[in-house]
């Protein structure tokens, strides 16, 4: 009797407070085969059907085969592409020093009075000199035969081709000793700008075209790794160079300047406007004693600081 009257009070409470219904169940998704990587023995891969028979209708009554994918490289072979022919040099005639005919002149001298290599002659008469300018004619003579010289002259009188040709004479009558150590140059150029430099750079190779002594010029601005690569991979001959980019090699140790033979200063009043002059004294320590190098020394003015230094 008491189980009934629980179970009906219980029914009674269950229809005030009917439980929530519950959320639907849903399904769980369909898992995907996983791929098994193929091995030689399942031997090889089912084709996709109908690929190998797949055509298109172009025009009634006609099909071609399914189109093939075109590779990036071009069908034709190395063979079959047509190559550019390679023009070969024409080879450079022999020079005849005939051919360089200047006649004499009262008061005017000519290269051919100041005995120069043959080379040396061959590119002056490519460059269509004749007669030596005043100041070639003025210290020529005296620097061909190993003097210093102390030269006043303004830029374009031909001071830069003077100190070039003796500078060659020099190198190519006297060869420097086998093997030579990356970096030694033979000759040393000193100039205040670097449009200089490049100027005398170019006419250093005009008169050396013939030779086989190198120039090289050093500068500050650009090509920095460019310069510090070939003087640690050759034996430059003739270097032309500013003061400060100069010291920044010789510190790191990618120039040697204790086998220079000749040393020329050139415009020695500029750099003297342009406080040069202190590097340009750790420079000349560097290379050897005055009376074992050459040393050639212009400038446009010679005041008594120029003179000093």
């Amino acid at each position: 009797m008491a189980k009934s009257v629980l179970k009906t009070i219980s029914d009674f409470f269950k229809k005030l407070n009917p439980a929530p219904p519950l959320p639907p169940v849903k399904p769980d998704p369909p898992r995907r085969p996983s791929r098994r990587r193929r091995s030689k023995r399942d031997g090889p891969p089912p084709q996709k059907a109908g690929r190998e028979q797949k055509t298109e209708k172009v025009e009634e009554g006609r099909e071609r085969p399914p189109r093939r994918r075109r590779s990036k490289r071009s069908e034709a072979g190395p063979a079959d592409r047509p190559v550019a022919a390679r023009k070969t040099p024409e080879p450079e005639l022999p020079w005849n020093p005939d051919d360089f005919k200047v006649s004499p002149q009262e008061g005017m001298v000519r290269f051919h009075d100041l005995d120069l290599p043959t080379e040396v002659m061959r590119a002056i008469h490519n460059l269509g000199f004749h007669y030596c300018t005043p100041i070639q004619a003025g210290i020529l003579p005296h620097t061909l035969e190993g003097g210093d010289a102390t030269g006043r002259a303004q830029t374009g009188t031909g001071k830069s081709a003077a100190f070039l040709i003796t500078i060659l004479t020099r190198l190519m009558h006297t060869p420097a000793p086998e093997p030579r150590k990356k970096g030694t140059p033979r000759a040393l150029i000193l100039a205040p700008t670097r449009e200089l430099v490049l100027q005398i750079e170019k006419d250093g190779k005009d008169l050396a075209r013939y030779s086989n002594q190198s120039v090289m010029a050093v500068y500050g601005g650009m090509d920095y790794s460019e310069q510090q690569n070939r003087l640690r991979k050759e034996a430059v001959d003739i270097v032309t160079a500013t003061p400060g980019r100069l010291l920044d090699f010789k510190r790191k140790r990618n120039i040697n300047l204790s086998k220079v033979e000749i040393l020329v200063i050139d415009e020695a009043d500029r750099m003297l406007d342009m406080g040069f002059i202190p590097d340009v004294r750790r420079i000349i320590e560097s290379t050897p004693m005055k009376g074992t190098r050459q040393t050639l020394f212009f400038s446009a003015t010679l005041t008594p600081d120029v003179n000093r230094l």
